[in-house]
């Protein structure tokens, strides 16, 4: 397994504890319900495109696996490019497919942030 790879396995991971951590402590189960739904047909989406791309057939539109991923998607679409090798050397759609991944990371940090601002209110001066 190259170096590239296990990196990018571990760079999916701190959105998808960040969801963990939310179901576990504060037992809001949505955003892994999310992730696990929209997971599956990105999933089924990037199989059936890398089929038609073998069998030179009609494509799906980039733009639709990159709204899937950006929906909460882009896990699934993680295991379709490990284990289908699909989309995976194409460097444009790499840079756009980890763009998503990083908003994700904003996301949650964002709403940590927020949750940590409401646990510790700065004083009034």
């Amino acid at each position: 397994m190259s170096l590239a790879r296990t990196l990018g396995r571990l760079a999916a991971l701190p959105p998808l504890m960040a969801a963990a951590v939310v179901a576990l402590t504060d037992s809001m189960f949505w955003p892994g319900a999310v992730y696990l739904a929209l997971s599956l047909p990105t999933l089924l989406l990037y199989g059936w495109d890398k089929r038609q791309s073998m069998r030179h057939g009609r494509r799906i539109p980039e733009k639709w696996l990159h709204l899937c991923e950006l929906a909460g998607g882009w896990p699934g679409a993680l295991i379709g490019q490990q284990w289908l090798h699909h989309k995976c050397s194409k460097a444009a759609y790499q840079w756009r497919y980890w763009l998503i991944v990083l908003i994700h990371w904003a996301l949650w940090a964002g709403y940590f942030g927020w949750r940590w601002h409401l646990a510790h209110p700065v004083p009034a001066a």
